[in-house]
């Protein structure tokens, strides 16, 4: 069972912050979870360099390419168009990944060189 020192320690604890109050301080915490903005429930996260108008533009061709005769039609216009955004998210992640990967191979590479060149230049220590 636990100590009364350790449930009013306990219960100051609690009495503490839970976390932002004011409205800007919520609508920051709520960007906490995008990490990458590859998950991200956000449509376009600006964050990531992706803008509103540009999502606009692709909404507006797909319906243009499939003018709605019906609500099923209109529908699946905008899932369509959410799913090629979310592809070319896809691909610019992947892309800035591999990018990435290669520079740090590069990198471990020149400290591979880097290391050989000072195991040549240890001075030798004659035998005696």
């Amino acid at each position: 069972m636990a100590s009364d020192k350790k449930i009013n320690a306990n219960r100051e604890n609690g009495c503490k912050g839970k976390g932002p109050t004011s409205p800007e301080g919520k609508a920051w915490s709520r960007r906490n979870a995008i990490k990458s903005g590859l998950f991200s429930r956000m449509l376009v996260v600006a964050a990531a360099g992706e803008r509103q108008e540009d999502f606009d533009a692709l909404l507006s061709g797909v319906r243009n390419q499939f003018p709605a005769q019906d609500f099923l039609i209109a529908f699946l216009a905008g899932d369509l168009a959410k799913t090629i955004w979310g592809l070319q998210r896809l691909d610019v992640y992947q892309t800035a990944e591999i990018r990435k990967q290669c520079n740090t191979a590069r990198y471990r590479r020149s400290l591979e060189k880097l290391a050989e060149v000072d195991t040549l230049k240890a001075p030798v220590h004659p035998r005696s």
